[in-house]
């Protein structure tokens, strides 16, 4: 299998063809080309008309069946990174998710000369319990 895509650093990855896609979609097919199986995990709540995520911050679960890994991700637009880190850095849950020995991160895409790139951001949870980037 292919090895585990290398998300420990703040930095663009490779360019990524497909520019007509959600967040969650391309950051699947990234995991899932660097031999991860991932999954959406956040659904439409049509009785209150807006998306929920997975534990209120995870949008993709993915594992890596080499490595054993579990990793959480919230997928957004680039410019929305910030926000995303800001609203996981309040949810008692994302703690209790770091606590558990799970990966979470932020994964920021934007259009650069016509094709989509990423920004990965992994999160850290500190001896006094606050959730920091990596």
């Amino acid at each position: 299998p292919a090895p585990p895509i290398s998300l420990e650093n703040n930095k663009m990855s490779k360019n990524v063809s497909r520019v007509k896609s959600s967040t969650s979609k391309l950051t699947i097919d990234e995991l899932e080309a660097n031999g991860w199986m991932a999954a959406k995990v956040e659904f439409y709540n049509a009785y209150i008309k807006r998306m929920n995520d997975l534990f209120g911050v995870i949008d993709v679960l993915a594992v890596h069946p080499v490595t054993k890994e579990v990793i959480g991700i919230q997928a957004t637009s680039r410019e929305n990174t910030s926000a995303r880190i800001k609203k996981i850095q309040e949810s008692p849950k994302a703690k209790k998710w770091l606590q558990s020995g799970c990966r979470l991160e932020v994964w920021g895409w934007d259009k650069w000369k016509g094709k989509c790139r990423i920004q990965m951001r992994p999160l850290r949870l500190t001896l006094s319990g606050k959730i920091l980037e990596r």
